[in-house]
């Protein structure tokens, strides 16, 4: 064991004997990620230091003496949902989706959406994120510009610990193709549209309250991911460019489903969650079976509590 010599400082030498791990801010992000205000968009600062960590490569030596990188996940990007991110960072749900749309916004990260078969089991909409090297390159370029950085008078100029140090410029070997791992070109499995990231967050907004979400959140607490999920699918419904949608195995005139989504309520809800508690069938499509129920549900749902109604009476009978 290597005898560490004191740095004369009670308080440095405890905190140098605190294995400090985990995700690290850069001060020029504090800076240059900022809200309309101004101010730190530390929401979005969080997220991206956690995925950068990711990123970050751990880094050990071999027997040559050669610097090794490995990363730190085994698939090509980083998967990660947004309920985990949230546990993570103790935020909300929300704030860490909201905060993933400023980032993609900004060019600071890639979203890739894919569908995987796990254990036999097909799972949709699996979200993998990638940072974009050369937009962080940028965000540290603000230190390097700086003509002092020891200018009071300049705030973005106080700190030097985010710059790009030029001097560690390092050579990165590839492996040879044997080694290396294949790189593959892969496309979303969901097609993305261009529609108004603004427009995106605002109609969300409008639908949890047409349903009452809170309400039915606070009334079925265990359901929260069944009713992320559905609000998610309305959402891109609502905000959706194509012309029609599959409902049921049939093309519908999107403006269609769109006003039968416009009727739904917080009972419109309650019965599509007893819906899916009471499927008893065999692998089914979640999303089209969500749709499919939602987009019956402001004609279907009288007629089923009726049945409901009648078969309890026959059975009091």
């Amino acid at each position: 064991m290597a005898t560490i010599i004191s740095s004369g400082n009670t308080t440095v030498d405890a905190i140098g004997q605190m294995d400090f791990s985990g995700s690290l801010i850069p001060h020029s992000w504090l800076h240059s990620i900022t809200l309309d205000s101004g101010r730190p968009d530390m929401n979005a600062i969080f997220v991206l230091a956690e995925i950068v960590y990711w990123y970050r490569p751990s880094v050990s030596v071999n027997e040559d003496g050669k610097v090794v990188w490995k990363k730190k996940f085994w698939k090509e990007y980083l998967q990660k949902s947004i309920k985990e991110l949230a546990v993570k960072l103790n935020l909300s749900y929300d704030q860490v989706k909201l905060a993933l749309v400023r980032l993609e916004k900004r060019g600071l990260i890639v979203k890739h959406i894919r569908t995987e078969i796990i254990n036999g089991r097909k799972y949709g909409n699996v979200l993998y994120i990638e940072p974009v090297p050369e937009k962080l390159h940028e965000l540290m370029k603000v230190y390097e510009n700086c003509p002092d950085a020891t200018d009071k008078y300049n705030p973005v100029c106080r700190d030097t610990r985010g710059c790009v140090n030029e001097n560690l410029r390092v050579s990165i070997q590839i492996p040879e193709a044997q080694g290396a791992e294949p790189r593959t070109n892969t496309k979303s499995t969901t097609e993305i549209t261009t529609t108004d990231f603004s427009s995106i967050v605002e109609t969300r907004k409008e639908f949890m309250k047409q349903i009452d979400y809170e309400s039915l959140l606070l009334d079925h607490p265990r359901k929260e991911t069944q009713l992320t999920e559905i609000v998610e699918l309305a959402t891109e419904i609502l905000t959706s460019n194509k012309p029609s949608i599959a409902v049921n195995g049939e093309q519908r005139d999107i403006e269609y489903v769109k006003e039968r989504f416009r009727k739904l309520d917080i009972n419109s809800i309650k019965y599509v969650l007893e819906c899916l508690g009471n499927y008893t069938g065999g692998a089914v499509n979640i999303r089209a079976f969500l749709i499919t129920t939602l987009f019956n549900a402001p004609v279907t749902i009288d007629t089923y509590y009726e049945l409901a109604v009648n078969h309890d009476l026959k059975a009091a009978n």
